[in-house]
């Protein structure tokens, strides 16, 4: 339908949260939305609290499922949304009133934009700013899509999957789905490949979402952990079928080297046993192919990559 928003938000045991994302969406100044709220198997006081919203606002509507995590929830609202764009947010975090309206402005404004990307900002559960993603220096700006990637892969600018709104024949005529074979990074995924399929992103610094990092955590285990390795594995073949720019498959190598370094670093920090460093060695072909290039983590990947050969010479 054209002009309407479809916010998908997937709900597992979200009791303490969902009303406040909830409201935050059904609050937006922009009112032409569809709330789609993916039930996925909650055993808590989630669906009774869902079920008041959807009766109380026509715009709210709930999918039931069986439990089977994010990235089948995420999928399968896409699959029943009717929006022209498609908006993910997760069951506890929350937006900015004027969010939908800004965006609209954007995409009328300019056909060929196909992402409109925005700044966020992570949140305790007392709502105190604890980061801040607003990048100013790209602030209302139109990129092409390798530009924007470029930016992105150096971290010289960061997105969220919850921090872009896409049109929705981006996803659909691409075929681009969350992938259920990992629980980590299945985001990150999306992002990519959304973004190597748009023509224009446009660029907004302000915070429109804002994140709550919770006390709890369920990513400690070993599959979860190599998860991102997994994914950027499948992105480079995937980067290599789509574009031919040297520039751009040098920062995702890097990209992807800097996700190594950060895994070898918890290793070490937390004492890891042999089993977990074999498993990651078998990634370390992203260091082989790091290049010198002139930004922070460029020159890290690079000088740590040669350190990493010398360390498993001497280990």
């Amino acid at each position: 339908m054209k002009d309407l928003i479809s916010v998908i938000v997937p709900c597992y045991n979200l009791e303490n949260y969902i009303e406040n994302t909830i409201r935050s969406v059904l609050n937006s100044s922009h009112h032409d939305i569809e709330l789609l709220l993916i039930n996925d198997g909650s055993t808590d006081n989630t669906l009774n609290i869902i079920k008041q919203y959807e009766a109380s606002d026509h715009r709210v509507k709930i999918i039931n499922k069986k439990n089977e995590g994010v990235s089948s929830a995420r999928n399968m609202g896409i699959k029943a949304s009717t929006g022209e764009y498609i908006y993910f947010l997760d069951g506890d975090d929350s937006i900015k009133g004027d969010l939908f309206e800004v965006a609209l402005k954007v995409f009328k404004g300019n056909n060929e934009i196909d992402i409109f990307s925005f700044g966020f900002d992570i949140v305790n559960e007392n709502d105190i700013q604890l980061k801040n993603y607003s990048f100013q220096k790209y602030h209302n700006r139109k990129f092409t899509n390798e530009d924007f990637l470029n930016l992105f892969f150096t971290k010289k600018l960061r997105q969220h999957i919850c921090s872009l709104i896409v049109k929705k024949e981006v996803l659909i005529n691409n075929q681009i789905i969350f992938s259920q074979d990992v629980s980590y990074s299945e985001d990150q995924e999306v992002q990519v490949k959304i973004l190597l399929n748009s023509h224009f992103i446009y660029y907004n610094a302000t915070a429109y979402f804002h994140y709550l990092k919770r006390e709890t955590s369920a990513m400690n285990s070993l599959k979860i952990n190599f998860d991102s390795l997994i994914v950027f594995r499948r992105l480079k073949l995937y980067l290599e079928q789509k574009t031919n720019t040297i520039k751009l498959k040098h920062n995702f190598n890097n990209y992807t080297a800097l996700f190594f370094i950060i895994k070898w670093k918890d290793g070490i920090k937390n004492k890891r046993d042999k089993r977990y460093f074999d498993e990651l060695d078998t990634f370390s072909e992203c260091l082989k192919e790091t290049k010198f290039i002139y930004h922070r983590y460029g020159a890290m990947t690079y000088l740590f990559s040669k350190f990493y050969f010398l360390w498993k010479i001497f280990k």
